[in-house]
């Protein structure tokens, strides 16, 4: 039971498909052959990542593995903690789905028909108000023909992980020629991921959505920022949103089970385009949009006055800072500690 419980945590924070066998593998391969991450395929590099978030945040994983249990055993704890990864996605799904359908029926107007609380049946591409939200940002649901082609799996509409849906784009508006500004902010998004990893009441009406800073007009204006700047932390709440964002997408189809290909929309691969936007960054201009897209997240799930905690102010610069540089010299103060040496103590 331990190791199923522990096991809930890998669905949530470490990965959203990958067997704990595959990760556990990739870091034993590369003990065996000595190699190092630029010898690497980029998939390779993806897992061996998870394996570290795996070892993190199930730390008995780690144990097992240097217990030198024998191979049984290990086959036995990795289906228990399997068992519990599984139970938690679907807990988390079951879940989302019917509030999901709660939310969408009181919109105004509402479905027609009204979306089933308790069913999967006519979500997806068959019901206009899930449809809208799935179709991806390159088409227009609205237009008729359109909404023939993709439901008729024209090869030129198809709905796959390479498109971005329209509910993770803040009001379902894509900027053709700003493709990132919004993205990630869409309002049931945010619903969701509270629900899930806050609590229920979390998304009641009173708690509104806070409006974006001016930091993403300045990113889109072509600010980039520089290396001093403070960055917003990246903690793992960053991951649990990755995931609420699959659920999301899994809830609002009419899949009737978890699976990885939904009718050609592979959950993985957008998970993967998802990590890869938040964590892979080109240069400081594509980083400020990150750190921007977080610090909106940390404000909306945690509130305004916790969200500094995750993107503290830089202490250099400050007139605390220049004061006791004056008074006290480089060599003594310590800004990254609050506090300055004795030189008598030494």
């Amino acid at each position: 039971d331990s190791q199923s419980n522990a096991g809930r945590a890998i669905r949530r924070l470490v990965s959203l498909t990958d067997d704990i066998g595959t990760l556990v593998d990739e870091h034993d391969r590369r003990l065996l052959d000595s190699v190092d991450a630029a010898q690497c395929t980029e998939e390779e590099n993806r897992r061996y990542c998870c394996y570290k978030e795996l070892v993190q945040w199930v730390p008995s994983i780690k144990q097992l593995l240097h217990s030198q249990a024998e191979e049984h055993v290990l086959r036995q704890a990795f289906k228990e903690f399997k068992h519990g990864a599984e139970a938690a996605r679907s807990d988390d799904s079951s879940s989302l789905k019917k509030v999901i359908a709660h939310w969408l029926n009181e919109c105004s107007p509402p479905p027609n028909p009204l979306i089933k609380v308790g069913s999967k049946s006519r979500r997806g591409l068959y019901n206009n108000a899930t449809a809208e939200l799935l179709c991806p940002v390159e088409y227009d649901w609205s237009d008729k023909t359109t909404r023939k082609n993709i439901r008729g799996f024209h090869p030129k509409f198809l709905v796959t992980a390479y498109q971005w849906p329209k509910f993770l784009y803040k009001g379902g508006t894509y900027d053709r020629t700003n493709p990132s500004k919004g993205l990630f902010k869409g309002e049931l998004l945010l619903k969701a991921f509270k629900h899930i990893f806050t609590s229920p009441s979390s998304t009641s009406p009173d708690e509104g959505i806070l409006e974006d800073q001016d930091d993403e007009e300045d990113v889109a204006s072509g600010h980039e920022g520089s290396d001093s700047e403070p960055s917003c932390k990246r903690h793992k709440p960053m991951d649990m949103r990755q995931m609420g964002r699959s659920h999301v997408r899994f809830s609002l189809s009419s899949c009737k089970s978890w699976r990885n290909n939904d009718a050609g929309f592979e959950h993985d691969i957008f998970y993967n385009h998802i990590v890869n936007w938040f964590e892979h960054p080109k240069d400081s201009k594509a980083k400020a949009r990150v750190d921007e897209a977080l610090l909106w997240w940390n404000r909306n799930v945690f509130g305004s006055r916790n969200a500094a905690s995750f993107c503290p102010q830089p202490v250099v610069g400050t007139s605390v800072a220049a004061a006791l540089t004056e008074q006290c010299g480089d060599d003594v103060v310590h800004f990254s500690t609050g506090h300055f040496d004795d030189p008598a103590s030494d």
